[in-house]
């Protein structure tokens, strides 16, 4: 009930973004609802390629969304009544087996902060960190959590390049 009650909150924003992080088995993915594009992405540090939890996170946010949306009317329909695509995408992959939460952590950073989506690439110039960026992760984020804010580059040093943004990290 507390899952549907959050989901409700989260539906009647009318998110652009979902970011719905997952562990299973010890492993974290990440699946994104990409409410705008109307996808749902699987992202996985090992790179399997897997859909399920995609389509378990796309099934609950439509299906459980329609439901509800017939008791609460000011949650648009057309969200629910398109077709929606699952989708596996490739994000740098992890060395180890103990990276695959900042891998995580990292790629919603990234797919929340810059507007330029990367492809379907593992490619550290599309991300902004790559394989071998576990430790320089944890540490950016431990400076940040510290901080309490977000580190971006000032202005001046970003340019007219507003995905710059991300390398402050």
């Amino acid at each position: 009930q507390r899952v549907q009650r959050t989901a409700e909150r989260i539906r009647r924003r009318e998110p652009k973004q979902v970011f719905v992080p997952f562990c299973v088995g010890g492993h974290w993915y990440l699946v994104e609802i990409d409410c705008a594009r109307r996808h749902v992405n699987q992202y996985d540090a090992l790179n399997t390629r897997g859909t399920a939890l995609a389509k378990m996170v796309l099934d609950w946010w439509t299906k459980e969304g329609a439901w509800e949306t017939e008791e609460a009317p000011d949650v648009p329909m057309s969200i629910f009544s398109k077709p929606w695509r699952v989708k596996s995408r490739l994000m740098p992959r992890q060395p180890n087996a103990s990276d695959c939460g900042p891998f995580v952590c990292a790629a919603m950073r990234r797919l929340a902060m810059v507007k330029r989506r990367p492809g379907d690439t593992a490619d550290k110039a599309d991300w902004g960190y790559g394989t071998y960026c576990g430790a320089a992760i944890r540490f950016k984020m431990a400076a940040e959590l510290a901080a309490g804010k977000l580190k971006t580059l000032p202005q001046a040093a970003r340019g007219d390049n507003p995905d710059k943004k991300w390398t402050a990290w």
